[in-house]
Parts: C-alpha cells; structure tokens; sequence
C-alpha cells in the first residue's frame, strides 16, 4: 500500500520527492499525542493520477483491445478439427447438453460456460469429441465456442493494464507491459481453442485488479465495498473453473492480511473500524469465493438429470435421483431371507460385489469374487440362513447379529471364505474370498457370514436394527475364521479381468 504525503519526521523517514505526475508515494508518517505513526490513506492527488478513466488511457486501452481482438480472433475456424483438450472440454460441453452425468477432476464453472455457448450456437450434442483431429461438422459451432477464450484472452490483456495503472504503474509502461502479454505466444495459444485455461487466467486477473481497487480505495466508501463485493466473486470464479484458483485465495489472503499490519499502526483507525474491517474483508474474501463454488456445482448437478459415464462412482441413494436410474427409485424397503441383493462397498466405493464362472489362477483356484462397478446380473445375490434350507412362509427379516450366507444367483455358488492367502495380496492378515458350491451342495460352515450393521453409518432408526435398502450400512463377519469381507485399490490381473480385489481381512 502506498499512503499520501503527510508531516514527515526528518529522524525517522526518508524525504519524500514527488516527482510530477508520478503515482507513486513513500510511506509517510504524521505525528501523534504519543508517537509517530505511518498515514495508510492516499492522497486525492495520488487517487486522481491513478485513474485510467481520461480520454488518452481510454485511447490506450482501447488501442491494446483492438490489436488483443486481432491476434485472437483472426482464423478462429482453423484448423477445422479436434485440437488438444478440446477432446475432453467439448466432450464434456456435449455431456451436459445431453444432461448425461460426467466426473472431472476440474470444478464445472468454465465447462458450463462452453456448453452455454454452445446452446447458443445450436450444438444439440450429438458430436462426441472423440479424438484429436476428427473434423467438426457444421452442426459443431466450435468457433463461436472458440470466441469465448478468445475474448477472455482480450479482457485479461486490458485487465493486466489496469491492474498496472491502478497499483501506481506509468501509463506508458503500463501500456508497454499489456502489448507484450498480447503478442505473448502461450497466452495467444490458450485463447485461441476450447480450454479452461483462458477463463482460469481471465477471473485470476479480475482478482488481481479488484484487490489492488480495495487496497487503495478509503474504507467503506461505495467504491471500497464495490471493489471488495468485486474481489470476492472474482476469487469464486477463479477456484470454479481450476483448483489452480485456491492459490489465488492464498494469495489474496496474504496481502490482505500484509496489509493489515499497516492498517493496525495508523492511530487514525479506530479500534471499531479494524474490527468491521477485519470481518468484512474475512466474510467477503471467503464466503463470496465459497457461494459461488457451491453455486456451479448446483448448477452442475442440476443440469445432469440424466445416467452418464459418471453414475456408476456415485452411491444408490444418489443414482436413484437421474430420470433415467437403472436403480428402482422404490429401493427403501426392509431385507430379509430370500431377498435378492446387489452389495455395494462403502469405502472405496469400487462397486458391487460381484462374481462369475472363471477361476482364480492362484489360491484355492475357486470361483473368483470381485468389485465391478456397473450393474450386472453377475452382482445379483440370495440372502439365505446358514441353518435353514428353502424359503420361508412369511418374511423374516434380516436384523443385527444375523448369521446369513449369500448365495450367488447366475452361478449357485455361496460366498465362501477359508484360511488361504489370496491369490494378489498374499500376506499374513488376507484370508481369500471366493465362490464355492455345486448341484445339490447344501454349503459348509465357511459360507457362514455374521450381519454386523454399523450404526454410526446407518440412517437412525429402522435401519440401525435390520437391513434396509440404501439406509443400512454393515460388515460381514466370517463366522469360522473371524476375518471381515474387505476390498481396496489393488485390481486382479488380466485373468481376473482387472477388477477390483476382494478378500477377507483379519486385521485393520
């Protein structure tokens, strides 16, 4: 922060030259009762040759506008075909056209902003983006998708003039600075295609230039609140479109808090106004980025109504709200002895617990169990009493404690467990996990599991005491050798087509 001139100790601070119409000052201090202390508000002076509203910086900016439209609008339409990410970016534009639900690693704010683009240009998603170099049809409107980054690109090259001018830049470096950025070839690059970048680099700068507003502007005026109100939406789209926006948040939360410490020696502010300071700039440089992140991702989940390539990572309860759900909506129901289940792990949230008639390579060379996370039949299983054959009259329900087996319907195996190593994580505390039976074998006591519902995880009530669909969170309990039925990250090799290992843990 660079405070106005004031009454200067000649003991304790430095002279200060004012060069004519330099914006830039020198810390400076005035006296107090006790001490000297340092002044943090700018002179009008000082405000007044930071402004770039006069007619020469309007030409200026204008000028770098032009040439910025110029080097990023010229042969949009070429090349004519996929170019980069735009396999990914565009692809996910048709997804929420299509309303197909989609996983990213990137939060949706400028995916959304291309796929609104595209609902202008008349994109109705039936181009899947699938690889670099396929061809856009003319029912593709990539370029005017193009001219969103592009014209981004435009604004943050007058935004670095601004923010430049507005923290005490000459005009004419100010000006010299911005038409680098323009012929700046990465810059120029990233503006020109479907990416995310050019709007992460547009709302960052936007961040910047609201800041440096705030840092000169006199507390609580109606510019102050502006350029604050400015700041924290600008960090909000920012940390939207790219993760890479939290360092941006960092970054503000340092110089705001840099800033401070200046504040807190100026004996002009009362203790009142660094307190309402304090907790404006903490509820708007936080809350504001906050909403608007929680904001685009409703929008995001309020636009995908429909199954996609996504769904199978999401639990049940959540599939069951698509339109199109392959899951019954009607699932909240109470389990007992012969009902038909499909098991989905908490933890890893790999899938269903599911098997098929090939053979584990290693082990007990049983029928192999495994995580598989898109419905199948192969996930189908029978809830039977370990000591009772055949179904019974009336429902009985399956409640805390209950010893169960878990017959596989497409192959008639029962879920079966014994004291041998895995055929993959082949260490001490790994009990297998594998499908054991034939025609007319009534089972043995390693099929016998032990229902323990874990009712911290479970919805209260009904759900803690027996099992009901999606509400009942439980283990299972090998009866005879007192291991757990557990899963993890590491996948079966090419014979056990790479899903997801299942094995019974003794320990952890």
């Amino acid at each position: 922060m660079a405070p106005k001139k004031g009454k200067t100790s000649p003991s304790k601070a430095p002279a200060l030259v004012q060069i004519e119409e330099q914006p830039t000052v020198e810390l400076t201090y005035e006296k107090g009762e006790l001490r000297e202390y340092i002044n943090t508000s700018l002179s009008d002076d000082v405000l007044k040759q930071r402004d770039s509203s006069n007619l020469i910086e309007r030409l200026l900016v204008g000028s770098l506008a032009f040439f910025a439209l110029y080097t990023r609008f010229k042969d949009l339409s070429f090349p004519n075909s996929v170019v980069f990410d735009e396999v990914h970016f565009g692809g996910f534009a048709k997804k929420y056209i299509n309303k197909a639900f989609f996983m990213d690693v990137h939060p949706p704010l400028a995916k959304l902003l291309f796929a609104f683009v595209a609902v202008l240009g008349g994109f109705k998603g039936d181009f899947d983006f699938a690889k670099i170099g396929d061809v856009y049809p003319d029912s593709v409107p990539y370029v005017l998708m193009r001219q969103l980054p592009a014209l981004l690109g435009v604004g943050t090259v007058v935004l670095c003039y601004l923010t430049l001018r507005v923290s005490g830049v000459h005009q004419f470096i100010a000006f010299f600075t911005s038409a680098l950025l323009i012929v700046e070839n990465a810059n120029i690059t990233v503006s020109r295609y479907i990416l995310l970048d050019s709007p992460l680099i547009f709302f960052i700068a936007a961040s910047a230039y609201s800041l440096k507003k705030l840092e000169i502007a006199k507390p609580f005026s109606f510019t102050w609140y502006k350029a604050l109100i400015a700041s924290g939406i600008s960090l909000g789209l920012s940390i939207s479109s790219k993760w890479v926006g939290l360092f941006t948040i960092a970054w503000a939360g340092a110089i705001t808090l840099y800033n401070l410490l200046f504040v807190i020696a100026d004996l002009k502010v009362s203790a009142k106004q660094l307190t309402a300071q304090v907790a404006l700039k903490s509820s708007a440089l936080l809350g504001l980025p906050l909403i608007v992140y929680l904001l685009s991702f409703y929008i995001h989940i309020s636009v995908l109504t429909k199954e996609g390539d996504g769904a199978p990572f999401m639990s049940p309860a959540f599939r069951t709200s698509f339109e199109d759900s392959s899951i019954p909506k009607q699932t909240y129901a109470d389990v007992g002895v012969s009902s038909v289940v499909t098991l989905r792990h908490v933890n890893t949230r790999g899938g269903y617990l599911h098997s098929h008639d090939f053979l584990y390579e290693g082990g007990s060379k049983q029928q192999q169990i495994t995580l598989y996370p898109h419905l199948d039949n192969n996930n189908k299983w029978s809830i039977e009493l370990y000591n009772v054959s055949g179904e019974p009259f009336e429902f009985v329900p399956i409640t805390d404690g209950t010893k169960i087996r878990l017959k596989h319907l497409m192959t008639s195996r029962r879920l079966h467990s014994h004291d041998i190593r895995p055929s993959v994580s082949e260490i001490d505390w790994q009990n297998e996990a594998s499908c054991y039976g034939y025609d007319g074998f009534d089972g043995d006591p390693n099929d016998d599991f032990i229902v323990e519902i874990v009712k911290k995880h479970s919805v209260p009530g009904i759900a803690q005491e027996r099992l009901r669909a999606i509400d009942t969170v439980f283990r299972l309990h090998h009866a005879m050798t007192g291991c757990y039925l557990f899963s993890h990250e590491t996948k079966l090799p090419k014979w056990g087509f790479e899903q997801q290992e299942v094995t019974c843990a003794t320990q952890g």
